[in-house]
């Protein structure tokens, strides 16, 4: 993607603002005065005088392999001060939208008064049915998003578990699209991970963590809730429907095994979410039929090249 990046006073400009989000690794500064960019502060490093450094340092291009997509990735980056191996001032390209996450702690320390279970189970309960409304369309296209990833050795990024962060996939309700971001390189250095493995998390089971409110730091209590529970049962039938037309499964992925095993995991996920039998077994049967393509040309499996991290780590 060929683009003219911002210039320094308006980097300087949006980190005096207030911040555009705010994860456990980064806050983000949206350029107003170039609204396609963002800023990314990594929380980790801590300098004296931010503009001293921004304006004293080299910003340097990033190169972006996703050919024109956007998944709010690196475009620019200032080398870090010595010493230091990893970037932590970046621009990216801004997405819109929100994050469907709700992380208790962060809640309690943003707006404590609002953190109370009740009130978060309304807003799992308004955000699931939000997703409902998602055209299938929308949902195809992310898809196709996280083969076109796969393709570019490329992951969704789970944070570990079985459960995805759902932190990392925004909503836009203007838009009606979901846009991924925070992504990863493919690696093979973690424990029981194939260098064989062709679509990282890119998968239908990771992918509905990642858009599933309330399903890993409320789950208990979110699960007690009927309404919640037949919501969430329509979000899994939607979802895998998309998975079937886009054909998506999930071998080949970080979780090692067959159909058969997968299913495995799927069942766990639902019975932690308090489904009913039967819509489990129909479900499992369901993501036992989606079949499995792959349009766009994967690189030689064979190969171990080092992959750039879009904040320009670099990972094995």
């Amino acid at each position: 993607m060929d683009m003219k990046l911002p210039a320094i006073d308006e980097i300087v400009f949006a980190l005096g603002e207030l911040p555009l989000g705010e994860g456990n690794e980064a806050r983000v500064y949206k350029i107003h005065t170039n609204p396609k960019f963002t800023v990314r502060v990594a929380k980790d490093r801590k300098i004296e005088n931010m503009t001293e450094y921004l304006y004293n340092t080299l910003f340097l291009p990033e190169k972006d392999v996703f050919e024109g997509r956007n998944f709010a990735q690196t475009v620019g980056y200032f080398l870090p001060p010595k010493g230091v191996k990893d970037p932590f001032v970046t621009v990216n390209l801004y997405c819109p939208g929100f994050s469907f996450e709700l992380n208790r702690d962060y809640l309690s320390k943003m707006n404590a008064e609002n953190a109370d279970s009740q009130t978060t189970l309304i807003k799992t309960r308004l955000l699931t049915e939000k997703l409902l409304e998602l055209p299938d369309e929308a949902l195809e296209k992310t898809f196709d998003d996280m083969k076109f990833l796969s393709s570019k050795r490329y992951s969704l990024d789970s944070g570990g578990g079985y459960f995805m962060n759902t932190g990392n996939i925004l909503y836009s309700e203007v838009d009606k699209k979901l846009f991924i971001i925070d992504l990863l390189p493919f690696v093979y250095h973690r424990a029981g991970i194939s260098p064989e493995h062709t679509k990282g998390f890119n998968t239908p089971y990771f992918f509905l963590q990642g858009i599933l409110p309330g399903s890993y730091h409320f789950k208990k209590e979110h699960a007690q809730d009927p309404a919640l529970r037949r919501l969430r049962t329509e979000v899994f039938y939607k979802v895998i429907k998309a998975a079937q037309k886009a054909e998506l499964d999930d071998v080949g992925g970080y979780l090692k095994g067959t159909k058969e095993q997968m299913q495995g995991y799927w069942r766990y996920q639902m019975t932690l979410l308090g489904f009913e039998e039967k819509d489990r077994e129909q479900i499992l049967k369901e993501v036992y039929r989606i079949k499995d393509t792959q349009p766009y040309k994967v690189p030689d499996m064979s190969r171990r090249i080092l992959y750039s991290r879009i904040n320009g780590n670099e990972y094995d």
